[in-house]
């Protein structure tokens, strides 16, 4: 879980300095959110690149964390010295934003939190034995791509579905997964 939390950190971190170094004329909220989802893919990028040869050994995984800290730690030192910039960013945002439409954007996300929560309270079971899926989408074969990389060794990438068939199938959200499982 801290792993993930230092992710989603880092990719914030970093993220907002790739958009804010690309001089390109985005919002506040727009060099948050488009550097986070590029920042994020490059880490998994990243992860995939130090694992690939020998697994998702610890070794393996400290070298991928070390190598993001490293890449995080420059972004943060970089946006430090601007922070001055930054916080004048932050406050006109703040200034042009409106309460009656952070309102509404809590209540859209609320609602569809509820939902999501409602939905997969009634499709995923956690039993004493393991995870069943109560659905009928892919769910059952993401599963099984996240336990043949964490638990079977699965280099280089084989389907669990069919034995001694190549994995071609775009599977980094997966292997990602199965990052922070191990």
């Amino acid at each position: 879980m801290l792993i993930f939390i230092f992710l989603i950190l880092a990719s914030l971190v970093t993220g907002f300095y790739i958009t804010r170094s690309s001089k390109i004329d985005l919002l506040f909220t727009e060099k948050v959110v488009y550097g986070s989802i590029i920042a994020l893919s490059t880490f998994i990028q990243i992860i995939y690149l130090c694992t690939f040869s020998s697994g998702l050994t610890a070794i393996n995984i400290c070298i991928a964390i070390g190598i993001i800290s490293l890449i995080t730690l420059f972004s943060g030192s970089k946006l430090y010295k601007d922070k001055e910039i930054i916080k004048s960013e932050i406050k006109e945002y703040s200034d042009k934003s409106k309460e009656s439409e952070n309102i509404i954007l809590v209540l859209v996300f609320g609602f569809w939190s509820v939902i999501f929560k409602i939905l997969f309270t009634k499709n995923l079971y956690m039993g004493n034995d393991g995870i069943y899926s109560n659905t009928s989408t892919d769910m059952p074969v993401h599963f099984a791509f996240l336990t043949s990389f964490v638990y079977g060794d699965n280099f280089p990438h084989q389907t669990p579905l069919y034995a001694g068939e190549k994995l071609v199938y775009p599977f980094l959200s997966d292997y990602f997964s199965a990052f922070l499982v191990s």
